[in-house]
């Protein structure tokens, strides 16, 4: 019996492969950039409050802004590229983990920069952005800001939303680690019996438009048996997306009512909670947790 199967990343010709050293040359390069990404952090902090100042801090800051998000940018696309040739590879994992972390930081560090602009007011910015030729490349960016403007909260609230982007990729992450490098598929089989196919999620397509048709039926079974195993976790997963989604769609009240306020109400779940940002009591969360997670009949959600 024949049998045909998926090659190894090693088993490629390099020049079907993805070059990772164009992007940096050695993983000791990576690192070397992340760690410099890190440093520059403090840098970015140091335009909080001062965006107002001119127009020539305006073009300073959007320049340390842009290289740090162009560099992240570049961190995170390597350890991407490396780790998704091989879900199982540990290094090449710790490297995404360590990029998402590093995104995560760097959103936090430039959350302030976007309330601070709206502050200025657009007619301020288009202003400048006329007078100063450092910014006449930022006029569609300014447009993008002002129609985004009804959705950007303020800079501590955009900040601890950084914050949370790293572990609110958790749910996601889980997911893909289960079906990329844990998840395992029976082989489809032709109707003679005297061949086998291996099936993956790269596999799939061809054999499902394959002309024998029970190559198609034991491939898709194959593939459908599989997800159905951990569909308990999987639906765990989605449903945490969910109320990660909800969460961002809905800051925690306590954030949102500013240091000076005694008490803040947000309407349409009746929650108050006093000044400094003290937590939550549990009695506070009810609500919350039924929006995020609601079933019929109200109340807490029951359990997927």
């Amino acid at each position: 019996m024949s049998t045909v199967s998926v090659p190894l990343r090693s088993e490629i010709p390099v020049e079907y492969t993805w070059d990772l050293a164009s992007i940096f040359p050695t993983p000791a390069d990576w690192e070397a950039q992340v760690a410099e990404i890190r440093q520059r952090l403090a840098t970015a902090r140091s335009y909080q409050g001062r965006l107002g100042d001119s127009a020539d801090v305006l073009a300073d800051w959007l320049d340390v802004y842009q290289g740090l998000m162009r560099d992240a940018q570049r961190v995170g696309m390597y350890a991407f590229l490396d780790y998704s040739t091989d879900t199982t590879n540990q290094t090449a994992a710790a490297r995404t983990g360590q990029a998402s972390t590093l995104t995560s930081e760097v959103q936090a560090a430039v959350a302030f920069a976007e309330p601070e602009m709206m502050a200025l007011g657009f007619p301020t910015l288009r202003a400048w952005q006329t007078a100063n030729p450092r910014l006449a490349i930022y006029g569609h960016y300014f447009d993008n800001l002002e129609r985004m403007a009804p959705h950007v909260r303020s800079a501590e609230v955009e900040e601890v939303m950084g914050q949370v982007e790293d572990p609110f990729r958790t749910a996601n992450a889980t997911h893909g680690i289960l079906t990329n490098s844990e998840m395992t598929f029976q082989p489809a089989h032709n109707a003679a019996g005297d061949s086998t196919f291996e099936v993956t999620h790269g596999s799939l397509g061809a054999l499902l438009a394959d002309a024998d048709r029970k190559v198609r039926r034991t491939a898709w079974e194959s593939y459908a048996d599989a997800h159905l195993a951990f569909k308990s976790t999987m639906a765990n997963t989605l449903a945490t997306g969910i109320k990660q989604d909800v969460f961002k769609a809905r800051p925690p009240v306590w954030l949102l009512a500013g240091s000076g306020a005694r008490t803040c109400q947000y309407p349409p779940l009746g929650l108050s909670q006093p000044d400094r940002g003290l937590p939550p009591q549990p009695a506070d969360l009810a609500p919350l947790l039924a929006v995020a997670a609601p079933r019929a009949g109200g109340g807490y959600p029951a359990r997927v």
